[in-house]
Protein backbone atom coordinates (compact mmCIF):
# COMPACT_ATOMS: atom_id res chain seq x y z
CA UNK A 1 0.00 0.00 0.00
CA UNK A 2 1.87 3.40 -0.98
CA UNK A 3 1.38 6.41 1.41
CA UNK A 4 -1.56 7.85 -0.35
CA UNK A 5 -3.60 4.65 0.51
CA UNK A 6 -2.54 5.10 3.61
CA UNK A 7 -3.68 8.59 3.73
CA UNK A 8 -6.64 7.71 2.57
CA UNK A 9 -7.40 4.65 4.93
CA UNK A 10 -6.44 6.88 7.92
CA UNK A 11 -8.67 9.79 6.87
CA UNK A 12 -12.08 7.21 6.40
CA UNK A 13 -11.00 5.95 9.72
CA UNK A 14 -10.92 9.64 11.44
CA UNK A 15 -7.45 9.65 12.16
CA UNK A 16 -6.93 13.36 10.30
CA UNK A 17 -3.79 14.14 12.14
CA UNK A 18 -2.21 10.74 10.96
CA UNK A 19 -3.67 11.01 7.48
CA UNK A 20 -2.03 14.47 6.66
CA UNK A 21 0.96 13.47 7.58
CA UNK A 22 1.21 10.08 4.89
CA UNK A 23 -0.77 13.11 2.52
CA UNK A 24 2.17 15.27 3.03
CA UNK A 25 4.95 12.94 2.69
CA UNK A 26 2.90 11.42 -0.26
CA UNK A 27 2.99 14.93 -1.80
CA UNK A 28 6.66 15.50 -1.51
CA UNK A 29 7.82 11.97 -2.45
CA UNK A 30 5.27 10.93 -5.24
CA UNK A 31 4.97 12.16 -9.00
CA UNK A 32 1.20 11.67 -9.06
CA UNK A 33 -1.94 12.56 -6.95
CA UNK A 34 -0.23 15.68 -6.18
CA UNK A 35 -3.48 17.71 -6.31
CA UNK A 36 -5.23 14.96 -4.75
CA UNK A 37 -2.94 14.89 -2.11
CA UNK A 38 -3.42 18.61 -1.81
CA UNK A 39 -7.06 18.41 -1.52
CA UNK A 40 -7.07 15.51 0.91
CA UNK A 41 -4.56 17.51 3.24
CA UNK A 42 -6.50 20.24 3.20
CA UNK A 43 -10.00 17.95 4.12
CA UNK A 44 -7.76 16.89 7.04
CA UNK A 45 -7.12 20.56 8.19
CA UNK A 46 -11.22 21.15 7.87
CA UNK A 47 -11.77 18.44 9.74
CA UNK A 48 -8.79 19.41 12.19
CA UNK A 49 -10.08 22.82 12.53
CA UNK A 50 -7.87 24.86 10.42
CA UNK A 51 -9.98 26.06 7.73
CA UNK A 52 -7.46 28.92 7.01
CA UNK A 53 -4.66 26.38 6.31
CA UNK A 54 -7.10 24.42 4.23
CA UNK A 55 -7.68 27.26 2.24
CA UNK A 56 -4.23 28.15 1.42
CA UNK A 57 -4.05 23.85 0.56
CA UNK A 58 -6.83 23.92 -1.89
CA UNK A 59 -5.45 27.37 -3.88
CA UNK A 60 -2.44 25.55 -4.31
CA UNK A 61 -3.95 22.47 -5.79
CA UNK A 62 -6.46 24.69 -7.71
CA UNK A 63 -3.44 25.67 -9.98
CA UNK A 64 -2.70 22.41 -10.82
CA UNK A 65 -6.36 21.02 -11.94
CA UNK A 66 -8.39 24.43 -11.36
CA UNK A 67 -11.71 23.13 -12.71
CA UNK A 68 -11.66 20.37 -10.65
CA UNK A 69 -15.42 20.34 -8.99
CA UNK A 70 -13.92 18.30 -5.48
CA UNK A 71 -11.40 21.32 -5.29
CA UNK A 72 -14.04 24.10 -5.09
CA UNK A 73 -16.86 22.50 -3.06
CA UNK A 74 -14.06 21.78 -0.37
CA UNK A 75 -12.74 25.24 -0.54
CA UNK A 76 -16.55 26.30 0.10
CA UNK A 77 -16.37 24.17 2.93
CA UNK A 78 -13.69 25.90 4.22
CA UNK A 79 -15.43 29.13 3.80
CA UNK A 80 -18.59 27.87 5.36
CA UNK A 81 -16.46 26.64 8.80
CA UNK A 82 -15.05 30.32 8.56
CA UNK A 83 -18.51 31.78 8.07
CA UNK A 84 -17.97 33.45 5.26
CA UNK A 85 -20.96 32.43 3.16
CA UNK A 86 -20.56 34.45 0.55
CA UNK A 87 -17.31 32.86 -0.45
CA UNK A 88 -18.69 29.49 0.91
CA UNK A 89 -22.02 30.24 -2.07
CA UNK A 90 -20.03 31.17 -4.62
CA UNK A 91 -17.32 27.58 -4.31
CA UNK A 92 -20.10 25.79 -4.27
CA UNK A 93 -21.92 27.50 -7.18
CA UNK A 94 -18.76 26.96 -8.80
CA UNK A 95 -18.61 23.34 -8.03
CA UNK A 96 -21.87 22.19 -9.50
CA UNK A 97 -20.91 24.52 -12.98
CA UNK A 98 -17.59 22.54 -12.91
CA UNK A 99 -19.48 19.30 -12.85
CA UNK A 100 -23.38 19.54 -13.07
CA UNK A 101 -23.47 15.38 -12.34
CA UNK A 102 -21.48 15.44 -8.59
CA UNK A 103 -23.87 14.54 -5.91
CA UNK A 104 -21.40 15.83 -3.47
CA UNK A 105 -21.80 19.41 -4.94
CA UNK A 106 -25.35 19.58 -4.50
CA UNK A 107 -24.78 17.78 -0.73
CA UNK A 108 -22.94 20.80 0.05
CA UNK A 109 -25.05 23.52 -0.98
CA UNK A 110 -27.83 21.51 0.65
CA UNK A 111 -25.37 22.12 3.69
CA UNK A 112 -25.12 25.21 2.98
CA UNK A 113 -28.49 26.51 2.56
CA UNK A 114 -29.38 24.08 5.96
CA UNK A 115 -27.01 25.93 7.96
CA UNK A 116 -28.77 29.67 6.73
CA UNK A 117 -32.36 27.65 7.59
CA UNK A 118 -32.95 27.83 3.69
CA UNK A 119 -34.43 24.55 4.79
CA UNK A 120 -37.01 24.46 1.28
CA UNK A 121 -33.88 25.02 -0.80
CA UNK A 122 -31.65 23.12 1.27
CA UNK A 123 -33.95 19.97 1.20
CA UNK A 124 -34.32 20.82 -3.50
CA UNK A 125 -30.53 20.16 -3.32
CA UNK A 126 -30.55 17.35 -0.98
CA UNK A 127 -32.89 15.89 -3.36
CA UNK A 128 -31.00 16.30 -6.66
CA UNK A 129 -28.09 14.88 -4.61
CA UNK A 130 -29.72 11.63 -3.88
CA UNK A 131 -31.27 11.88 -7.46
CA UNK A 132 -27.39 11.83 -8.87
CA UNK A 133 -26.37 8.93 -5.99
CA UNK A 134 -29.43 7.33 -3.59
CA UNK A 135 -27.50 5.39 -1.34
CA UNK A 136 -25.86 8.69 0.18
CA UNK A 137 -26.91 7.74 4.23
CA UNK A 138 -25.67 10.97 5.11
CA UNK A 139 -27.84 13.14 2.51
CA UNK A 140 -30.44 11.06 3.27
CA UNK A 141 -29.70 11.85 7.34
CA UNK A 142 -29.70 15.93 6.93
CA UNK A 143 -32.83 15.72 4.13
CA UNK A 144 -34.70 13.89 7.65
CA UNK A 145 -33.80 16.28 9.38
CA UNK A 146 -34.54 19.54 6.69
CA UNK A 147 -38.17 17.67 6.50
CA UNK A 148 -38.23 17.53 10.53
CA UNK A 149 -37.46 20.94 10.41
CA UNK A 150 -40.37 21.52 7.53
CA UNK A 151 -42.93 19.94 9.86
CA UNK A 152 -42.61 16.63 7.53
CA UNK A 153 -42.47 14.42 10.29
CA UNK A 154 -43.35 11.50 8.51
CA UNK A 155 -41.11 11.89 5.31
CA UNK A 156 -37.78 12.69 8.03
CA UNK A 157 -38.67 9.68 9.33
CA UNK A 158 -38.64 7.84 6.31
CA UNK A 159 -35.39 9.58 5.55
CA UNK A 160 -33.48 8.77 8.83
CA UNK A 161 -34.50 5.03 8.07
CA UNK A 162 -33.19 5.36 4.47
CA UNK A 163 -30.25 6.41 6.13
CA UNK A 164 -29.77 3.86 8.47
CA UNK A 165 -30.33 1.50 5.66
CA UNK A 166 -27.40 2.45 3.67
CA UNK A 167 -25.26 2.96 6.92
CA UNK A 168 -25.60 0.64 9.57
CA UNK A 169 -23.37 3.21 11.13
CA UNK A 170 -25.27 6.16 11.02
CA UNK A 171 -26.18 6.56 14.49
CA UNK A 172 -27.20 9.89 14.29
CA UNK A 173 -30.19 8.12 12.15
CA UNK A 174 -31.17 6.31 14.85
CA UNK A 175 -30.50 9.40 17.43
CA UNK A 176 -32.70 11.40 14.91
CA UNK A 177 -35.35 8.85 14.71
CA UNK A 178 -35.39 8.27 18.61
CA UNK A 179 -35.75 12.20 19.81
CA UNK A 180 -38.45 12.88 17.29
Amino acid sequence: MNLFEQGDELYASGFYQDAYEKFEIAYVNEEENKADCLNYMACCQIHLGNSKQALELLDKALKISPTWERLLFNKGRAYLKLGNHIEALAFFNRAIMANPNNQDAYYYLGVYYEKTAEYEIAKQYYQKSLEIDHEQAETHLNLGIVYWNLGYKGKALKEFDLAYHYDKECFDALWNKGRH
